[in-house]
């Protein structure tokens, strides 16, 4: 970091090893492929303005519309998984709150909403293992696909049938899938 004359800012030093790591990419992708950088949100949070191809995945929580409208008005296409941890523990029908999230409705233009490509599901393991893997994915993941298949405003009438549907064929497959929103059943 002396010789580089970064002093004590750790900042500055993730911002030339990014840099550098994309050029290297960049520089030894086959021609018939394209590869596309994915940085974590944190990386441009401290102040990663680079390569404008990469993408910046947008993973925390906490008041993700101002940090994906920050991004897009810079021009970077977003990747979007912030409020859509499978793992999370909670009682009751909590996939709703997965189901009522727009990462396009973040208060940014039209435009800006566009750089918003995509977004994921995610699960990490403190609370999850092979046991509990597949029943704590569902139907949750359910309602992060539909959010991301259309843009749409949410639909509840629609959808709950669907997902019952869909739990009840996931059951008969032999696969876990916890309940929708309480006791039900499927049919034979």
């Amino acid at each position: 970091m002396k010789q580089m004359e970064f002093g004590d800012d750790y900042h500055r030093l993730e911002g030339y090893y990014i840099n550098r790591l994309i050029k290297i990419i960049n520089d030894i992708k086959p021609s018939k492929r394209q590869i596309t950088p994915v940085v974590w949100q944190e990386i441009f949070q401290n102040g990663f303005r680079g390569d404008k191809s990469t993408i910046i995945h947008v993973w925390k929580d906490l008041d993700w519309q101002s940090v994906v409208k920050n991004i897009t008005k810079t021009g970077y296409k977003v990747l979007f998984s912030a409020a859509w941890y499978l793992n999370y523990i909670s009682y009751g029908d909590d996939w709703k709150n997965y189901y009522h999230v727009n990462p396009r409705d973040f208060g940014g233009t039209k435009e800006d909403a566009k750089l918003v490509i995509g977004g994921e599901a995610a699960m990490w393991g403190e609370y999850v293992d092979d046991t509990n893997l597949f029943s704590r994915s569902w139907p949750r993941g359910s309602a992060v696909a539909e959010r991301l298949w259309t843009d749409e405003p949410p639909n509840m009438t629609d959808f709950i049938p669907r997902v019952k549907e869909l739990r009840c064929r996931m059951l008969s497959r032999g696969w876990n899938a916890e309940p929708i929103n309480g006791p039900g059943f499927c049919p034979l």
